[in-house]
């Protein structure tokens, strides 16, 4: 057994402790659990300044889009105001110029058909005129019709030529007929005027 001491101690002094193996002192199981529990907290802490840089990261990208985000939303909402107001300004133009267009037609058709009446109020007295002036023509015309049929009647009456009583006759008579013809033509185209 002096010998197994020796033997014991010989170890011991070299770092190794007896009892069914051979483990060296310090323990390098213990050494490589602690050395390896301060690796994973290590390794934990930069995991987590990683991830904690990622998600700032990240937050920092969301708000920044949700800015932009924003922002177009903004300048949407702008343009869609502009657009409504140019709509409202185009539509107000729209309406303006369509009453100024309306109210100057109405004037026109006012201007138009005061000088309709007008012209139709010349065209009527210019009308009656020319039956005025025909009426005296056709007076003149008859009257010394009747001057000459009178004068034929007072030379059949004192018996002057009968031969020239007829001839004059018959020349009375055609120029009655031509003076009634012309009477009935110019009725009739007076006529066609006033209609």
């Amino acid at each position: 057994m002096v010998s197994k001491d020796i033997e014991n101690d010989n170890l011991s002094r070299r770092g190794y402790i007896s009892g069914g193996g051979l483990v060296p002192v310090p323990d390098p199981t213990a050494l490589t659990t602690a050395q390896l529990r301060q690796e994973i907290t290590a390794l934990r802490e930069l995991m987590e300044s990683k991830i904690t840089a990622v998600a700032d990261q990240s937050v920092a990208r969301t708000e920044k889009l949700e800015q932009t985000v924003e922002e177009i939303f903004k300048r949407i909402e702008v343009q869609f105001t502009e657009r409504d107001k140019s709509t409202g300004q185009l539509a107000l133009a729209n309406s303006t110029a369509i009453a100024a267009a309306l109210q100057a037609a109405e004037k026109a058709v006012s201007a138009q058909n005061a000088s309709n009446t007008i012209a139709i109020a010349k065209s009527e007295s210019s009308t009656v005129e020319s039956i005025r002036q025909l009426q005296t023509l056709f007076k003149t015309a008859i009257d010394a019709m009747n001057d000459k049929i009178n004068d034929v009647k007072s030379r059949l009456d004192k018996g002057e030529g009968h031969s020239k009583g007829i001839g004059d006759s018959w020349g009375v008579i055609v120029g009655a007929a031509i003076i009634g013809g012309l009477i009935v033509g110019v009725i009739e185209l007076l006529m066609k005027i006033s209609h």
